[in-house]
């Protein structure tokens, strides 16, 4: 789950800060860089996997084009960063039995991370990078809330950042000396505490910060696993980000059948449009719960039954179904059919935290089915503790929000609605995005009202009622 993110010279950013809640609304103007803060996200996605020189969109399908370098930089810049802040469970990072040992000395359930990458031409590398986890064996009362680990200077990493609880009293006393070794730059020490042994952990005495150990030769387990959460915990947060592309739409029958549900070419993240299209059915071919647990979620909004039919071994069709008697392909339902599988789909398989982006989610709706939509986001967000991130332009869309606010049914902490205005010429053929956060009360109303609605709908309605004069 994504908590901050910030952006400097990237497209029309200059320095923008986005603060994250449960649900997450853009609104604004065409070109006002709504899409570019999920586009940064993406970009994330692939250099976390390529690094400053990824393979080509054809031979690579799953990641967005990102053009040039030139192209996605500000005009007259010569870098561009991207921070981000968020949380990541340690059962996403460690395994079962890792997850178990770390109990013992790791009061964390949830990793926090800060992290930038700053890009350069044909570069790309980390400018600071921060992880907060909570450590048993620590009288919390004596020391600050955050002690740092000493880390030898490095390149680009800064800190690491430690959070305390306390244990109780007694024991014998033990000394440590330890460090760990993180690439060949940075080294984390943890040496010569002299503290009480309680019940396998350490305990702070004379005021020097311990950290704790267990019985036996668990030194070595207690930094292989802080290894391992430092190193793969940022690569854990940018894969929970899953993005649901505004195109959207089936455009065969059938698709080919994988040979494994886990084939590398079924995946709901990938930019092209066909490989996300045969991903669903195949999705469907090999778990029919899914199918159950779809319709179930979409019905509300449209109530279309479909289920998939091998035509051979090589092809599975998508079906919907009329009647008892009577089915068609799928392909000929409505176009608003076709988006709620290309939605709800990639929702579905989100793990708890995961953070699912949505460009447009009111393509091809009917307004009452817009604003039933955000309902039905509302009650997955709560339900199955996922964050959304949506950019829109329907009024309806946030009208449901703003209404599941008003009705108690999501707190006003949990939605975010950020406004791009139009962007400002700051220097000749220069121009810088404007943000702004919308304030919203427990009633779900917006500060000011909503801007951007409004304003059309009065030009609309004077242009009406002020026809002009066909004599003149």
């Amino acid at each position: 789950m994504i908590n901050t993110i910030n952006l400097k010279n990237f497209k029309l950013h200059k320095d923008t800060t986005i603060d994250f809640g449960k649900i997450n609304v853009f609104i604004g103007p065409n070109n006002s860089g709504k899409s570019s803060v999920i586009h940064a996200m993406e970009l994330l996605a692939k250099i976390s996997t390529f690094g400053a020189n990824p393979p080509p969109v054809s031979q690579n399908p799953f990641y967005i084009d990102v053009a040039e370098f030139g192209d996605i930089v500000s005009k007259g810049e010569y870098f561009l960063e991207i921070g981000i802040e968020g949380e990541v469970p340690l059962s996403a990072i460690l395994s079962p039995s890792e997850s178990e040992t770390a109990k013992k000395f790791i009061a964390s359930e949830n990793i926090k991370i800060t992290i930038k990458y700053c890009l350069e031409k044909d570069k790309v590398f980390i400018k600071d990078y921060k992880l907060k986890l909570k450590f048993l064996g620590v009288d919390v009362e004596e020391i600050p809330e955050e002690i740092p680990i000493n880390v030898d200077e490095s390149d680009y990493i800064t800190s690491y950042e430690i959070h305390f609880l306390p244990l109780p009293p007694g024991g014998t006393k033990e000394i440590i000396t330890e460090e760990i070794i993180i690439e060949d730059k940075t080294r984390i020490m943890i040496s010569s505490f002299e503290g009480i042994l309680v019940e396998g952990k350490i305990k702070k005495e004379n005021k020097r910060v311990l950290v704790t150990v267990v019985k036996g030769d668990t030194t070595d387990i207690l930094f292989s696993i802080l290894k391992k959460i430092i190193e793969d915990s940022p690569q854990k947060l940018i894969d929970s980000f899953h993005f649901v592309y505004p195109i959207r739409g089936f455009e065969w029958q059938a698709y080919d059948i994988e040979q494994t549900r886990k084939s590398s070419n079924l995946n709901l993240d990938n930019i092209s449009l066909e490989g996300r299209a045969k991903s669903i059915p195949n999705a469907f071919h090999y778990d029919a719960n899914l199918k159950n647990e779809i319709y179930e979620a979409m019905k509300d909004v449209i109530d279309v039954k479909f289920f998939t039919e091998p035509l051979s071994r090589e092809k599975v069709k998508l079906l919907s179904e009329i009647s008892k008697k009577r089915n068609i392909p799928f392909l000929f339902e409505g176009l608003g059919s076709h988006q709620m599988l290309f939605m709800f789909l990639p929702i579905a398989l989100a793990k708890q935290g995961d953070t699912i982006c949505i460009e447009e989610p009111e393509n091809h709706l009917h307004p009452k089915a817009q604003y039933e939509l955000a309902k039905l986001f509302v009650n997955i967000v709560k339900k199955e503790e996922k964050q959304l991130v949506i950019t829109t332009h329907s009024e309806h869309i946030i009208y449901g929000f703003l209404n599941s606010v008003a009705n108690g049914k999501l707190k006003k902490n949990e939605l975010r609605i950020y406004y791009f205005k139009e962007p400002v010429e700051t220097i000749p053929d220069v121009k810088e995005a404007r943000v702004e956060k919308l304030n919203i009360n427990e009633f779900g109303q917006v500060e000011g009202g909503l801007p951007g609605f409004f304003e059309t709908k009065r030009k609309e309605l004077s242009e009406f009622l002020n026809p002009p004069d066909k004599n003149k």
